[in-house]
């Protein structure tokens, strides 16, 4: 789940009556802090636990911008482009997870400390400002659902909403173990649930599939649109590192993610698919379209406020787990860990999450609409940690341990299996890196473009 992400989901239960909040997609396992040091070891997840807590982490809020991300690319170019990003997301964040046994065989390295490994210093100032981009923009995200919630409910304005929500989460954000999260756990689960149920039954009571002949087959346009929300959907790195390092069988990560993606592709292309037929496409029936939030689409009613309310009050403790981690592992890197209770540092770290939720609201007022902002989050952030940084530092940390050094024009030339082997590998990441880069400026420019307008 750093991502919502975020996306993204509530927790991760081990299945030993341990709970571990959602760190993989929401970052906060990505760490290893807030966790008691006292406290006995969780066991190691089996590859089945290894396999559900992926799942947790694809599926969240992210899911009900989709349905707009599809009318964006169009109807099958959506389908294509889905399937295009998960291979290589797959083959990226597999890349990713080896990187821990390349870094050390013994300590578990975070994302920030396998950069450090494959380039120095470079390598981790880079890492972490994926880290932190992309937790600005997922934490916004967050903000702006919740106060776009709050505007339709009552008459308040977002920007009232944005500052009401802002100094309740720096408060929370003050707290140094995030523990008291854990009930939100199955809560922030079965609301995700309710609200896709209510989805779908709003589209069959109320609304019918449209004639798909009459759907634009692909959106060259505002094909960069769509890229930039199912990365959001799809590029959990954060995840990666922490559930690859937990599991009693470290071999068989490639399994569990493997079934993990392929479940939740089918599950999110039928949701978003029919969701975005039912509803219709902004060009073909203005006055009744899928939304940037399909929950907008719902007919109003008692069944619409709870299922809002229900995905705020998540979000917003989403967006808690999001930010303790990463406020936390900062504060390691610019503060004597020694001094850590003392007054005057315990203030400066205060100081320093509240600066950090008030940039993460200005960020909120800036682009106040929840598609936008989730696209742009995972066009930036998400695609420089998920399709950029893990192909570069692979191949660097493998460089170093002479992994690439069968292929040579001799052994090409004999045709060894060896050779052509990681000849393939150096291509199909050298392809990723230059998808992900393509991807970056695209998407960046596009969403740029589309913030500005609107």
């Amino acid at each position: 789940s750093v991502q919502s992400r975020g996306h993204e989901r509530a927790a991760l239960l081990d299945g030993e009556g341990h709970s571990s909040y959602d760190h993989e997609r929401d970052d906060a396992a990505l760490f290893d802090d807030g966790q008691d040091k006292d406290a006995p070891a969780v066991p190691l997840s089996s590859t089945t636990r290894a396999f559900i807590n992926l799942t947790k982490c694809f599926i969240g809020a992210a899911s009900f911008e989709l349905p707009w991300a599809v009318m964006q690319g169009g109807l099958v170019g959506s389908i294509v482009g889905i399937l295009v990003l998960v291979v290589l997301s797959h083959f990226s964040l597999l890349r990713l997870a080896r990187c821990t046994e390349l870094v050390s065989a013994t300590t578990k390295p975070t994302y920030p400390e396998v950069g450090a490994a494959a380039f120095g210093m470079a390598g981790k100032v880079v890492a972490w400002f994926g880290v932190v981009a992309m937790t600005l923009g997922v934490c916004g995200s967050y903000i702006v659902f919740i106060a776009q919630v709050g505007s339709d409910l009552t008459p308040l304005s977002t920007l009232e909403w944005i500052l009401i929500v802002c100094p309740c989460v720096i408060v929370l954000s003050w707290l140094r173990s995030y523990k008291f999260l854990a009930w939100t756990s199955s809560f922030g689960i079965a609301a995700l649930i309710f609200a896709v149920i209510m989805t779908v039954i709003d589209c069959g009571e109320h609304h019918s599939v449209k004639d798909v002949d009459k759907f634009p087959t692909v959106r060259i346009d505002s094909y960069p649109l769509f890229l930039g929300n199912s990365a959001f959907l799809y590029l959990i790195s954060t995840a990666i590192l922490p559930i690859a390092q937990s599991m009693q069988k470290p071999g068989e990560f490639s399994t569990a993610i493997t079934w993990s993606m392929v479940a939740v592709t089918i599950g999110n292309i039928g949701f978003a698919v029919y969701a975005y037929l039912s509803y219709g496409d902004c060009s073909l029936t203005p006055d009744s379209c899928t939304q940037g939030n399909v929950i907008e689409n719902l007919r109003h009613g008692k069944i619409e406020v709870l299922v809002k309310i229900f995905l705020a009050f998540d979000l917003l403790f989403t967006c808690l787990v999001f930010l303790f981690p990463v406020s936390e592992a900062i504060e390691k890197e610019i503060f004597d860990v020694a001094k850590f209770g003392q007054r005057r540092v315990e203030l400066q770290r205060n100081a320093l999450r509240a600066i950090t939720v008030v940039a993460i609201a200005g960020i909120a007022r800036g682009i106040k609409q929840f598609s936008l902002l989730t696209g742009l989050t995972g066009g930036f952030g998400n695609n420089i940690l998920g399709l950029m940084l893990p192909p570069l530092f692979y191949f660097k940390l493998q460089h170093d341990k002479g992994f690439w050094g069968p292929i040579t024009k001799e052994r090409l030339g004999a045709f060894e299996r060896v050779a052509w082997a990681r000849l393939l590998e150096v291509s199909a990441l050298a392809f990723t890196f230059v998808f992900g880069l393509v991807f970056l400026v695209l998407s960046t420019w596009a969403f740029a473009k589309k913030i500005a307008h609107s």
